[in-house]
């Protein structure tokens, strides 16, 4: 796997990590969809031992629910992909990793037709001291598994960078 991200990323990154340290923010990851590339991007960074606190990934309901405190009925019904379980896990991380920033994603990088899911698509929140400033739907069309787990973490980065940015503007 190439560590190598491309200079829109890289910028992208850097607003987190300003964001971050001008505001003496600590932020932490939940992620399902994505397998913990979030994780190596944000930990991958200059001085990121300053502000990422860490992360966590689970794709079973039960993790989910004993680690992110996910309750386990609304998980089973979904396979543990709503955007209100998306909701939970970035509150939930903050609290897991003592921080006060929190990202996480959920949902599908391949097709399961046996599950009637067609499409690529996962949910993100991000938490903000407790308050959801981010909710959505990405959506990729790339092909391989991998491709499409990394089309999410970036695209992941690029819509916490301009949340956090309309927020210092």
């Amino acid at each position: 796997m190439s560590t190598d991200i491309s200079e829109n990323l890289a910028a992208e990154l850097e607003i987190i990590r300003r964001f971050c340290l001008e505001g003496s923010y600590k932020i932490a990851v939940a992620e399902s969809v994505t397998a913990g590339f979030v994780q190596l991007l944000l930990s991958n960074m200059n001085e990121a031992g300053l502000f990422y606190n860490g992360g966590v990934t689970t794709y079973t309901c039960e993790l989910k629910h004993h680690l992110l405190h996910i309750p386990l009925e609304k998980c089973y019904e979904t396979n543990g992909v709503t955007p209100e379980i998306a909701d939970l896990m970035a509150e939930n991380c903050c609290v897991l990793f003592k921080a006060n920033l929190g990202i996480s994603l959920t949902g599908y990088a391949s097709v399961v037709p046996e599950q009637e899911i067609f499409e690529k698509f996962a949910f993100i929140s991000v938490s903000l001291n407790g308050e959801l400033i981010l909710a959505d739907r990405l959506m990729s069309d790339k092909t391989s598994q991998y491709e499409v787990q990394m089309d999410f973490a970036s695209q992941a980065i690029r819509e916490c960078a301009r949340c956090l940015t309309s927020r210092t503007s």
